[in-house]
């Protein structure tokens, strides 16, 4: 097989070191790719097996690769309102997967170019919405005023639940509207916070693929856990520019708009901005004004976070990142009528092959992004990839679906057609160091931390 692909002389003729990294960058966008053909749902109907399927989304934790039917992704099996397939059996519906991998944790379906890219993904979720237990009579009231009704703000209001119509106003597409409305009685909002405008809504639904159960456990988990770690204290000790309340929602009436940005004067955010390896620059993706991030995952010296104890800022930091990343699409989305998400750009240049001895610890960051941040990003693209890797993913390219190949890209060091094709963004965004005109100082510089750090700054744990 390898001799069929042409692999074989490259292989032997690559440095031990060059196939390491190939190897452990493959890993990750097979990892990738698992979790997007698992998770994706109109295009191509993937699920877990029948025994494993969780309507409480708190199913013990899944293996990192599931088994995948055979069923052609170019020929999708029409479903029945019922949930089930054309020919009557029922779609097991996937509650939350716990399995953690890199960057699985904030993939989506890709929005280019303004409109949803694989948007015939969404009529599922007609299918796999659960009714609700409460009572219809309040489905089609609709508060009087603008569109989106009279609504307050902190999650209680005057106009009662969202109403279908306002929902569509505020971007959800109508087919998912029903699903989303029926999230927000399940969860008791009425507002815009906390995180229950109706395009947040839809991102927790969409993430649990419309099983309200699932949808209403996730949103749950994710408020609690806003409070218990202290939002508030979190993005006022790495940034500035808006305010929180205490438990984790934004502390403003202008939905509209998003100020927060990093900031020095701070030992945690001096921290960050020095060897933290992310970043959400000032340009955005056009023409939907979509948030643009940036993360160096060939500097990151997880090996300097783990053994001078400084995960616990460095989760910190990347918590306030996602949460950045997170406020912008929403600020975005109320203000274009229109589900926005970010465009992911990953700079794999000398990417450390000691972060393989720390994946865990990788995967624990990571995995906090797809835990309490659904649906952030459109596309990720990796760029100043390796050689051989580049190469390996052109021959594996060809058996991959459409909608897999919409996501992920993987780019060398040539990328700025394939990002211009793939994430609709021009190369002269970019920071400085990936060629752009932006300045560098808008993503962390991601420098190895120095030996005994931790102790001499007083920001290591015990």
């Amino acid at each position: 097989m390898i001799t069929d692909l042409g692999l074989q002389e490259l292989v032997l003729s690559a440095g031990q070191h060059q196939l390491k990294v190939a190897l452990l960058l493959s890993c990750l966008v097979v990892v990738l790719l698992r979790r997007l053909r698992h998770q994706d749902g109109g295009e191509q109907t993937r699920r877990l097996p029948s025994k494993l399927a969780s309507a409480s989304g708190s199913s013990p934790a899944r293996p990192l690769f599931l088994p995948l039917d055979r069923e052609s992704d170019a020929t999708p099996r029409q479903r029945r309102p019922n949930g089930g397939t054309a020919g009557g059996t029922p779609t097991p519906v996937s509650g939350s997967p716990r399995y953690a991998a890199w960057l699985g944790c904030c993939v989506a379906r890709p929005q280019v170019g303004g409109e949803q890219v694989g948007e015939e993904a969404d009529s599922s979720c007609r299918s796999r919405s659960t009714r609700s237990p409460h009572s219809d009579a309040a489905s089609n009231a609709s508060p009087a005023g603008s569109p989106l009704g009279d609504f307050g703000f902190g999650g209680g209001g005057g106009g009662g639940a969202w109403t279908v119509e306002a929902i569509v106003a505020a971007g959800v597409p109508a087919e998912c509207a029903e699903a989303v409305r029926q999230l927000g009685l399940e969860v008791g909002v009425s507002g815009d916070e906390p995180l229950s405008d109706p395009t947040t809504l839809w991102r927790f639904a969409s993430a649990r693929e419309f099983n309200i159960q699932a949808g209403k456990d996730m949103y749950t988990a994710a408020m609690a856990w806003r409070a218990s770690l202290s939002m508030k204290s979190v993005m006022e000790s790495l940034g500035d520019g808006e305010a929180y309340r205490k438990d984790g929602s934004r502390d403003s009436k202008d939905v509209c708009s998003w100020s927060w940005t990093r900031s020095h004067g701070t030992p945690e955010s001096d921290f960050a901005s020095t060897y933290g390896f992310w970043g959400r620059l000032s340009a955005k993706g056009l023409p939907d004004q979509a948030p643009i991030a940036i993360w160096r995952v060939g500097e990151i010296d997880v090996k300097g976070y783990t053994t001078e104890k400084l995960l616990g800022i460095v989760e910190h930091g990347f918590i306030s990142h996602m949460e950045d990343l997170l406020q912008a699409g929403r600020a975005e989305s109320r203000k274009s009528g229109k589900i926005v998400r970010a465009r992911l750009i990953l700079d794999g240049h000398n990417l450390k092959l000691s972060n393989l001895k720390y994946l865990p610890a990788v995967r624990h960051i990571f995995g906090l992004g797809k835990q309490f941040f659904p649906e952030v990003t459109a596309s990720i693209t990796l760029v100043r990839a390796p050689k051989i890797t580049t190469f390996i993913y052109k021959a594996v390219e060809p058996f991959l679906t459409p909608v897999m190949k919409r996501k992920v890209r993987i780019l060398g060091n040539d990328f700025e057609a394939g990002l211009r094709s793939h994430a609709g963004l021009e190369k002269s965004v970019l920071p400085a160091f990936l060629g752009g005109r932006a300045s560098n100082a808008e993503v962390c510089d991601a420098k190895c931390v120095p030996e005994g750090f931790g102790r001499r700054s007083g920001l290591g744990g015990t």
